[in-house]
């Protein structure tokens, strides 16, 4: 017989599983629609095909433009502009 804490356990890891492959789903969109982009695919289309709501996209898109953490600049070390 299983035990509930074996029963929460078993439901949990597959929360976490479902969560994974969600975030894995996510990126594998963001990656298809930015190399739609890249190919002159219009917006309009993507949403068209996808599904996926024009706001959507263009928030994915412009997600990929923004320089990850560790590219972002914090400005130390950079010269003073002269005023």
């Amino acid at each position: 017989m299983t035990l509930p804490e074996e029963k929460q356990a078993a439901a949990l890891r597959e929360l976490v599983d479902a969560m994974d492959a969600l975030r894995q789903a996510e990126q594998d969109v963001a990656r298809a629609t930015v190399k739609a982009r890249s190919v002159d695919v219009s917006v309009n289309r993507m949403a068209e095909v996808s599904g996926m709501s024009r706001t959507k996209i263009y928030a994915v898109l412009k997600d990929a433009e923004a320089p990850s953490a560790g590219e972002a600049s914090s400005g130390r070390g950079q010269p003073k502009r002269a005023a």
